[in-house]
């Protein structure tokens, strides 16, 4: 039986996560977050504790712990808000060498595309020299930097998932797809939307949540990881076949936003490394990619 630490799982992400690990019967998630009521209902022990608050004495309540995978983080609503460098950036920094410090040395972290920077292209994860634009995506690749020149005894195993766009169910509803719907549910007659010619890479979150659980799972291939499905496909194209899929009668109302200028106009991600792991050992997770 392997037992993993989970944050950030009551997430919209998370809750699919925790939805793959359930269905894997060598593996015991231990849930860790703030609200008791909302872990309460997870069907798994759990931990009510926040990552600034974390002490590793509260592991000696839910030892042993084999592994973590951490994919929490605050404020995402505001990429640009300083309290990613402020706050959050050492928080997260204290509550993870904290856990290596203990001798839990596999770590898998959730990180995002956003620092790669402003760059257009097929993004590779060892060919780009980060340069991040916001505050959120500058706390994040800080965090991978400072958790690889940690030293341990013994060696980490350090897994960063730079995560790329998803969509699905249970993601905010101040996203795009959640507010299309909503608009189609009232009946609107038009959708005020940017251009819809920027590329990205999306992951449909059940297909997202199975790529972070399988990293989790494995030592062998570390480092950034790409968790992204490898083609570029344009947000109009997105929003599109969501329309033809509920037969909607609405009219896009294109350019009504401007292109957001801290991300690229046209990237993608190279997913060879998480097609190799998926490859690897999708079985003997105990599932089937």
């Amino acid at each position: 039986m392997k037992r993993i630490l989970c944050t950030g799982i009551t997430g919209f992400i998370g809750r699919h996560v925790l939805s793959i690990f359930q269905n894997i019967p060598q593996v015991e998630i231990v849930a860790m977050g703030r609200c008791e009521s909302s872990l309460r209902l997870l069907g798994c022990p759990y931990l009510v504790c926040s990552v600034e608050d974390f002490s590793v004495k509260l592991l000696d309540t839910i030892k042993p712990i084999d592994a973590v995978l951490h994919m929490a983080w605050a404020d995402l609503d505001n990429y640009r808000s300083p309290i990613h460098i402020e706050q959050h950036l050492f928080h997260h920094y204290r509550f993870l060498t904290s856990l290596l410090n203990a001798g839990i040395c596999d770590i898998t972290v959730t990180g995002t595309c956003l620092e790669y920077g402003v760059v257009n292209g097929c993004l590779q994860e060892e060919k780009y020299y980060c340069q991040p634009s916001t505050s959120y995506a500058l706390a994040k690749d800080s965090l991978r930097r400072f958790l690889e020149e940690y030293p341990t005894t013994p060696p980490k195993i350090l897994k960063w998932l730079r995560l790329f766009y998803t969509y699905g169910d249970g993601q905010r509803k101040h996203s795009l797809i959640p507010l299309l719907l909503a608009a189609i549910e009232r009946g609107d007659k038009t959708f005020p939307m940017s251009g819809g010619e920027q590329l990205r890479d999306y992951l449909e979150v059940t297909e997202l949540a199975r790529s972070i659980a399988i990293c989790a799972l494995q030592q062998d291939v570390t480092g950034i990881i790409n968790c992204c499905h490898g083609t570029p496909r344009s947000v109009r194209s997105l929003v599109e076949s969501v329309i033809q899929q509920h037969q909607a009668n609405i009219h896009l109302e294109l350019g009504h936003f401007p292109y957001p200028t801290y991300e690229g106009m046209a990237f993608w991600g190279n997913n060879k490394k998480i097609a190799r792991i998926k490859a690897l050992y999708s079985k003997s997770c105990g599932f089937v990619l």
